[in-house]
């Protein structure tokens, strides 16, 4: 259960889900991909389970070359009564989109973005690697030169703690104290540029609970598991 938080203390995500599990398509295909196929790249409307060892949830092809990241969720040791969920979560998420895939072991070094902070919110590049900006426009409708702010820091927390968002913070979620719900701030695009090659991710985050849903009283409580969606520029 989340416990009530303060400005200058972490902020407490709640989050919960009903679990589904998520059958490998029969049907895999192509789309534009981004650069690596660690996970074999699903067709529109088809999925396909990611495959690193402590990552579960699966990958969507969504419309015009977009992927979509569901309920991802990593950590370790295999939870005994619903195997799609870690008994043990990761305090830190990585995610590559060389790979279309979770990351860990010695291969997080290569990852393009983790999930950091308290309750794992927080969005961060390595600000050697990589720049990340944040632009207040849809996601489909940005492109590589829509204009966009640089986050100098690479860390994208909470957007407001108020329950209404604010567009001038470079935050992806609005914390409601009310209720201790996390909704994600919309319309919020991120912009993610690898330096070593000048290669353009567009990012939106939708939601910190499994199937985007927050379940739990009297606050949500399974969390985190991560929706979003990318797509390679």
């Amino acid at each position: 259960m989340l416990k009530k938080i303060s400005l200058v203390a972490a902020i407490a995500i709640a989050a919960a889900a009903t679990i589904t599990s998520c059958k490998k398509s029969d049907s895999l295909a192509t789309l534009p991909a981004p650069t690596g196929t660690a996970v074999a790249l699903p067709a529109e409307g088809d999925s396909v389970d990611f495959e690193d060892a402590e990552t579960k949830g699966y990958l969507k092809g969504l419309a015009d070359g977009a992927y979509g990241a569901r309920n991802f969720h990593q950590g370790t040791v295999q939870d005994l009564t619903d195997t799609n969920q870690w008994a043990t979560k990761a305090g830190t998420y990585y995610y590559s989109f060389d790979d279309n895939d979770g990351l860990s072991g010695a291969g997080i070094s290569s990852y393009s973005f983790k999930f950091t902070g308290s309750a794992t919110a927080d969005l961060t590049v390595d600000t050697s690697r990589f720049t990340l900006r944040y632009i207040n426009t849809a996601f489909g409708s940005v492109t590589s030169t829509t204009g966009s702010t640089l986050i100098a820091s690479g860390v994208a927390s909470y957007n407001s703690i108020t329950g209404v968002g604010n567009p001038a913070a470079a935050g992806w979620y609005v914390y409601s104290l009310v209720n201790h719900t996390v909704v994600a701030y919309t319309p919020r695009t991120y912009l993610l540029t690898k330096k070593s090659t000048n290669e353009v991710w567009k990012l939106r985050i939708n939601s910190i609970y499994y199937n985007a849903t927050p379940v739990g009283s009297p606050y949500p409580t399974n969390y985190p598991y991560f929706s979003f969606d990318y797509k390679h520029l």
